[in-house]
C-alpha cells in the first residue's frame, strides 16, 4: 500500500486532513471520516484527483445534511417547502423557485453550521417574500438576528471554527 502526504480542506468550518492510500485489490474508492481526517483508499489504478473525490464526498453529505436541516427549519418555523435540491452553482449559495423548491450549493458544507443555517433561513424566507425588500430582511432578522455578520463571512473563504 502506497501513501500520499496529507492535503487540507474545509468541512463545517473546520480544516480537515485528507489521507489517501492505494490498494491493489480495490475496484472503487473507499471513504471514511474520523476525528478530523477523511480517509480515502483508492484503487491502485485510480486517476481521480483527490479534490474531485473530496467534492463528491461533500455533495453526498450536503444532500443529507442540508436536506435534514431545511426540513427541521420548515417544521419549526411553519414554512411549506417543496423539493430541496443540492447543486454546484458557480455564483449562488441558494435559490428559491416559485414552485417552493429550494436549491443549495453543496460547497456550503465547507462553512460553519451557523452560516449554512443562515443560507437555509434566507431561502426559506423567500417563500413568503420573493424579493429582497425590507419585509424580507425583517423576516430573516426575526429568525437569524446575526444574519449581517454571517452574510459578510459568507463572502470570504471558509474560516476555522473557534
Amino acid at each position: 500500500m502506497i501513501k500520499k502526504p496529507p492535503i487540507h480542506f474545509f468541512y463545517l468550518g473546520n480544516e480537515i486532513k485528507i489521507m489517501q492510500s492505494f490498494d491493489l485489490f480495490l475496484t472503487r474508492h473507499k471513504i471514511s471520516f474520523k476525528e478530523g481526517t477523511l480517509w480515502v483508499t483508492s484503487p491502485q489504478t485510480a486517476q481521480d484527483d483527490i479534490k474531485i473525490i473530496f467534492e463528491a464526498w461533500l455533495k453526498h453529505l450536503a444532500k443529507k445534511y442540508i436536506t435534514a436541516r431545511t426540513r427541521q427549519f420548515s417544521i419549526r418555523y411553519g414554512y411549506n417547502v417543496g423539493k430541496i435540491i443540492i447543486r454546484g452553482q458557480k455564483t449562488r449559495w441558494g435559490s428559491c423557485s416559485t414552485r417552493r423548491n429550494l436549491s443549495f450549493n453543496y460547497k456550503l458544507m465547507k462553512y460553519r453550521e451557523d452560516i449554512i443555517d443562515y443560507v437555509i433561513i434566507h431561502e426559506m424566507c423567500h417563500l413568503k417574500e420573493m424579493n429582497h425588500s425590507k419585509n424580507f430582511w425583517a423576516l430573516v432578522n426575526n429568525l437569524c438576528p446575526n444574519f449581517k455578520d454571517l452574510k459578510k463571512e459568507l463572502k470570504s473563504p471558509p474560516k476555522i471554527q473557534q
